[in-house]
């Protein structure tokens, strides 16, 4: 293995360590990750949901909350229709509980059997069966074009949550709310669909306030000299759509002529510290200004005690969102910010209930293997918070099950034994189930449907496990007739269920993209796993015209086909791959995070570890490197054929328990008991028989240049 530790600046990280009051360690490896943004560095070290962005950023969201309202005001009937994966079965949930609270005529359905992915003419005719009069796509729908222009034609309108790659063109749906549309207004495209649901659900929860839809004005005034700067904001739904800065000389020009009159016009003003901003305005315009001001000093001091009596200029030294600013606030700003800050504390639904979905949001993230960087990092380690708390009965039994409630879970407990039960049940044909569990009040229901989906994964393990066997051969097969470029396998033994779980095993296993196609009596499906090479999305819209319906990520896509399709798709597929650059096969490199020398080498390591949770898809377990340690101890361990290493490192102040995976056969070759190495290591907690222990899982190992501690 290479071990690469990038070279960093020494001024960079002192600057960073000052700014945000980290350690120079923390510092230095945020800018060996290339987090030196302000905006980046915030996500790493805040977990408020004001630091999430605002809903109404995107374009069509004001659209499709007015059609929901309507929609319930009226009685029409409103149906959720749902993919058949985790993230899926938590979008269907959560915006059928939300609107549900919100006393609508509600039904919701998610493909079952071997129904196929998205919206299908059975669905369209069942939604005219049902008289449904709004529908509403969750992480599904962006690639239903024709589906969607159907039910329109229908009468029946439609609203698409979504965050799959779109077509060359979007669906005429009232509103389309996807992070991937190029012209969608929000600022941060990688969100799971369950995540993007969650922004209806708290811009729906908005609707609710004073504030909905309406121009909210800011004003601060501010001597300059011998003049006066007034500074507005206009705020529509916490979103700033307008600001003027004017500089006036008191008496010179007529408070009608100003910019400020035509830009508030009779609108009510915002103001805040009242006694003060009324004498500096009665100097400028007089006693008889035509402006209406509301002090709202008290609601802010209401929402955060502490800031009593301070001034908007003390109130930004201590601000944690001026920390995090790319250009230095205003006065104004600051106001804007406490504003808003202050309307999402008061508003329990926008912040203690919004918080209580935070545990399906990161189910639906960390299942769709989102990256965890910007707002995906607020969703994952707060949902983490209520995870470990077990609140939810169907969530708590499979805890139980997996005997997680002995032990913090965090992202990697939750990837290996929380959302691949959940999968199953779509895999197995059955998301329903899944469904239901997360939807039930009954706790007895609830559990009872979690014992039934773990049985449904139990199968599902067992069809893989034989359906990888029957596939190996095709597939090495196939990775040589490619040039070893890709994989590709098909067949009646590869259940339309465990495709994705097939094609993302075999991606890892040959370490290049991978398809896996189930084989029907009428129909192919198929799944796509790829890596950063090659985008899976582009990889498939070769194969258009061969598809009855297809669509994923950059990384992973599915597809359904008639089964006559198959031979022509197999024949088109070795030509797309002739053009494909071949991916060649290099030396796994360590990507260092810092050097941790003796006197850092200690128990307090693991603080920093915590920092930078969770862990997982764009932002992997650090990496550390320490030299010249010393190993003890050395034993082999494994179940079946005792292919991995127990040891002690040892360094001047401790011993630390540690584990080598796979590395048995290095022994007395590469290192040996009693040599002074170099490590590259992560730090975990062991959990074991009730007990906590701090342990080193070692990913690599060097017999140090020098023979001596």
């Amino acid at each position: 293995m290479i071990w690469e530790k990038k070279y960093i600046d020494p001024l960079k990280v002192k600057e960073i360590s000052r700014k945000y009051d980290i350690g120079l360690l923390e510092a230095s490896i945020l800018c060996r990750r290339n987090i030196i943004d302000d905006r980046a560095i915030c996500y790493f070290l805040e977990n408020d949901v004001r630091f999430l962005h605002n809903p109404f950023l995107f374009c069509d969201m004001e659209e499709a909350v007015d059609r929901i309202l309507c929609a319930i005001e009226s009685e029409e009937k409103i149906f959720v229709f749902g993919d058949r994966d985790v993230d899926g079965i938590t979008s269907t949930v959560l915006l059928v509980r939300t609107l549900k609270r919100f006393g609508a005529n509600v039904e919701w359905s998610l493909p079952t059997g071997d129904e196929s992915y998205g919206l299908t003419a059975d669905v369209v005719c069942s939604l005219i069966e049902k008289g449904v009069h709004l529908l509403i796509t969750v992480d599904c729908g962006i690639s239903n074009i024709d589906e969607i222009d159907s039910v329109k034609k229908r009468g029946i309108d439609t609203i698409v949550v979504d965050h799959h790659n779109p077509h060359e063109y979007l669906p005429d749906a009232v509103a389309v709310i996807n992070p991937k549309v190029e012209e969608s207004g929000y600022p941060f495209k990688e969100l799971s669909g369950c995540a993007v649901t969650s922004k209806l659900i708290w811009a729906l929860e908005f609707s609710k306030t004073r504030y909905y839809s309406r121009p909210v004005y800011l004003l601060h005034i501010r001597p300059a000299n011998e003049a006066y700067i007034i500074e507005a904001i206009k705020l529509i739904n916490l979103v700033e759509k307008e600001r003027i800065i004017e500089t006036i000389v008191p008496g010179i020009v007529e408070e009608t002529k100003t910019r400020l009159f035509h830009f508030i016009g009779e609108s009510e003003v915002c103001i805040f510290s009242a006694i003060d901003q009324q004498k500096q305005l009665e100097k400028v315009f007089g006693l008889n200004t035509s402006f209406t001001f509301f002090d709202i000093s008290s609601f802010i001091f209401d929402a955060f005690p502490s800031l009593k009596g301070k001034s908007l200029l003390k109130i930004k030294e201590k601000s944690r969102i001026a920390r995090y600013s790319e250009k230095a606030l205003r006065e104004i700003d600051v106001f804007k910010n406490l504003f808003i800050s202050a309307i999402i504390k008061s508003e329990k639904d926008l912040s203690v209930e919004y918080l209580k979905e935070m545990d399906l949001i990161a189910l639906g993230t960390l299942a769709d293997v989102m990256p965890l960087v910007d707002e995906n990092r607020i969703f994952v380690k707060t949902g983490l918070v209520l995870l470990n708390k077990a609140g939810r009965d169907g969530i708590r039994e499979l805890i139980y099950k997996n005997d997680l409630h002995l032990k913090k879970i965090n992202s990697k407990e939750v990837s290996w034994y929380i959302t691949p039960v959940i999968n199953a049940s779509g895999r197995m044909g059955e998301p329903d189930k899944a469904a239901r569990m997360l939807l039930s009040d009954d706790p007895d229901e609830a559990a009872e449907l979690a014992r039934y989906i773990i049985k449904l994964n139990e199968k599902r393990k067992s069809m893989g496990e034989t359906a990888w066997n029957s596939v190996m051969p095709m597939a090495k097969k196939s990775f040589e007739e490619t040039e070893k470029k890709i994989v590709f396998v098909s067949g009646k033994s590869i259940q339309r269920g465990i495709t994705g779980i097939i094609a993302a095993r075999l991606s890892k296993y040959f370490k290049v993209p991978a398809l896996a196609i189930a084989i029907m009596e009428n129909r192919a499906i198929g799944s796509m796993r790829s890596l950063n090479s090659v985008n899976a999305k582009d990889f498939l819209h070769h194969f258009h015209d061969l598809f009855t319906d297809f669509g994923g990520h950059d990384l992973a896509g599915g597809f359904t086909m008639p089964s006559g399709n198959l031979k022509d798709f197999e024949n088109k597929f070795l030509e797309v791959v002739k053009n494909l650059t071949s991916l060649k096969q290099t030396e796994e490199a360590l990507l260092i995070d810092a050097e941790i020398p003796y006197h850092y080498f200690t128990p307090d390591l693991y603080k920093v570890v915590e920092l930078f949770r969770p862990y997982g898809e764009g932002n992997p377990p650090l990496l550390f490197l320490s030299k010249r340690v010393k190993l003890k101890n050395l034993e082999l361990i494994g179940k079946k054929d005792m292919a991995h290493l127990r040891m002690l490192v040892e360094t001047p102040k401790y011993r630390w328990p540690a584990v080598f995976w796979n590395s048995a056969e290095r022994v007395d070759k590469e290192f040996s008991e009693g040599d002074i190495v170099d490590i590259v290591y992560n730090l975990s907690i062991n959990y074991f028989q009730h007990t906590e222990t701090l342990r080193l899982n070692i990913l690599d190992i060097k017999r140090s240049k020098k023979d001596i501690l």
